[in-house]
């Protein structure tokens, strides 16, 4: 039998490990319902002060990054990559409900094709490298499809924005949020 864990170079291209770091902290915030066991103190921070929540995200990605990293790099250039996966989570975030579903699916599909690569790899085999051309393929066009709808959807949810607040409007509030959303003001439980 053969040990795929063993034979396999972990060297991975630094825009996966990003793509995988975003995906992860998306899936971290996804889990936000996790706050209530941290003590009171961190809790009023983290749900009064959108700057504290943003210097996190960015910490988290940070370690998350290093943990994911192969090869090993200059503390700088981790704290850089988790500054431009920070950067693509903002551009993210403002899109609408449907850009930000597609989008994940595109990203989750992006990161199973890239899974499928890697295995197909492992085996070293002329067989396979055909399916491997085709994967590839995909993914690099993926990932143009992914820009593209998250350009689309960040402008139109701009647009949007500025439309409805366009009296007090800000950059800083509109990129960075607030902490707690105007829909979420008007639901009462």
């Amino acid at each position: 039998m053969l040990d795929i864990s063993t034979s396999l170079k972990r060297s991975e291209p630094v825009d996966f490990i990003l793509m995988k770091g975003l995906f992860f902290l998306l899936l971290t915030i996804c889990g936000n319902f996790f706050a209530p066991i941290l003590n009171c103190n961190l809790q009023h921070l983290l749900t009064h002060n959108i700057y504290s929540i943003h210097i996190i995200i960015i910490i988290i990605l940070y370690f998350m990054l290093t943990s994911f990293s192969a090869t090993v790099r200059p503390p700088f250039e981790h704290m850089l990559d988790a500054i431009i996966v920070w950067t693509l989570f903002i551009i993210f975030s403002k899109t609408s409900l449907y850009f930000s579903k597609v989008i994940m699916f595109l990203l989750a599909t992006l990161l199973i094709c890239k899974d499928y690569i890697t295995y197909y790899k492992s085996f070293n085999l002329i067989k396979y490298d055909d399916t491997i051309a085709y994967l590839s393929n995909a993914f690099n066009y993926g990932i143009y499809v992914i820009i593209l709808t998250t350009i689309i959807g960040f402008i139109i949810y701009f647009k949007k924005q500025y439309r409805d607040h366009y009296k007090t409007f800000s950059i800083l509030t509109f990129l960075l949020g607030t902490v707690t959303c105007d829909s979420m003001k008007r639901v009462s439980v």
